[in-house]
């Protein structure tokens, strides 16, 4: 597996997993943010994308944990925070919950629980993304993608990236990640993280509804939530100088944080918005 490593060896380690398509090199505003708080950074491609190859016949959750996991171990890393956005979400909530003595504290970043899309545009914006990955090419796909996270033209340089990074992904890996995705139910994982977790949600993001978001803060034990006004599906881009300032007050005093910006009611965890 791919992975850039930065930053003291005594720095306290965060795992940052990239979304469906992306690569490592998407954290490319956190990375020195983190780096100059004097945090450790471990970034992997995740298999079958970026410069990573992905050696078997399924590519799933499980299989994808697991690897994350033995890497970690065999780097000598017992604790850490870490922080997936969208399918890094995903990843980072079962570690999360499967690991809480090595998890400490997690950003998970426009994610969810389970992929529900209640309305029929949400809906059918997967479909489209669905006949092009499985009927033509997830590169065929790329173009979609990338236009609908950075539609405007001051972001004509990220939607570029981002349409090499998905046209570069293993086609294979790509559609099983897709399904995946679909498939996935966290609802029952979301419920046991007792470490502290913010969930960070671009209040114009278009990928993942951010009523879904919403209802995984509510599953949350120990949840807090962040909305940051102007931001879309790729958050860490959009607003990088907010969303950053969010990131590192959380890893400094992630009990505090949460607190601060999660008030228990009947309707869940209130959001605060920036």
């Amino acid at each position: 597996m791919n992975i850039i490593s930065e930053g003291r060896q005594d720095g306290f380690p965060i795992l940052l997993l990239h979304g469906l398509g992306a690569n490592a090199e998407s954290w490319y505003f956190q990375i020195p943010a983190l780096l100059d708080a004097g945090y450790r950074v471990i970034a992997p491609d995740l298999p079958g994308f970026g410069k990573s190859i992905f050696e078997g016949d399924q590519w799933n959750f499980d299989r994808v944990t697991q690897e994350l996991v033995q890497i970690l171990r065999s780097a000598g890393i017992k604790k850490m925070g870490l922080m997936g956005i969208s399918m890094g979400g995903v990843i980072g909530l079962k570690l999360a919950a499967e690991y809480p003595d090595l998890v400490l504290m997690s950003v998970l970043v426009n994610t969810f629980a389970v992929l529900r899309p209640r309305r029929w545009s949400e809906f059918r914006y997967f479909v489209r993304r669905g006949v092009r990955a499985f009927f033509l090419s997830p590169q065929a796909q790329a173009e979609l993608v990338a236009s609908r996270i950075f539609p405007s033209d001051d972001k004509r340089l990220f939607r570029e990236m981002l349409t090499q990074s998905i046209k570069q992904a293993d086609p294979k890996v790509y559609r099983q990640a897709m399904l995946a995705l679909t498939r996935f139910d966290g609802r029952e994982l979301a419920k046991r993280i007792t470490n502290p977790v913010l969930v960070v949600s671009g209040a114009k993001d278009t990928t993942i509804p951010l009523y879904l978001q919403k209802r995984l803060v509510e599953l949350l034990p120990n949840g807090g939530h962040v909305i940051i006004e102007g931001g879309g599906h790729a958050l860490p881009i959009d607003q990088p100088g907010l969303f950053n300032q969010v990131m590192l007050s959380f890893y400094a005093n992630p009990s505090e944080m949460v607190r601060t910006y999660c008030s228990k009611s009947t309707n869940g965890c209130l959001q605060e918005k920036f």
